[in-house]
């Protein structure tokens, strides 16, 4: 994605970003932080659609249970009620990881971009 549009008009004197701009070493040690935290969110992310599976393979049992007639049409909407629910929690999870996620790319992007450009020894224009 190309995220140097909204420079444009944010910044008409380029000596300014210069100045204002991190040590190479800074930015460096920024990234990486960001990159860890990034890889954390995604385990974190793997184990919620791992939990959330977890609980959809249960209520599956359940199902196959309910058709055999091993349990009640009552405990079966209980039991569903309840997993729906965790269910849900997950999801709501997986989706604010997921924004997460997304917010600490942009920012790994933006600091590459300042990183290439430290290197460059140039202001973007």
């Amino acid at each position: 994605g190309d995220t140097k549009t909204g420079n444009l008009t944010a910044n008409p004197l380029p000596s300014l970003k210069r100045t204002c701009s991190r040590s190479p070493e800074k930015l460096r040690e920024k990234l990486e932080t960001e990159r860890k935290k990034l890889a954390k969110l995604e385990t974190e992310l793997a184990e919620l659609k791992g939990d959330r599976k977890k609980w959809e393979d249960k209520l599956g049992v359940y199902m196959d249970k309910r058709v055999g007639g091993e349990i009640s049409i009552e405990d079966y909407k209980e039991m569903s009620a309840d997993i729906g629910k965790r269910i849900q929690r997950k999801e709501e999870d997986i989706s604010s990881f997921q924004e997460k996620i997304k917010e600490k790319s942009i920012a790994i992007d933006q600091l590459e971009i300042e990183e290439e450009e430290n290197k460059r020894g140039i202001s973007p224009h």
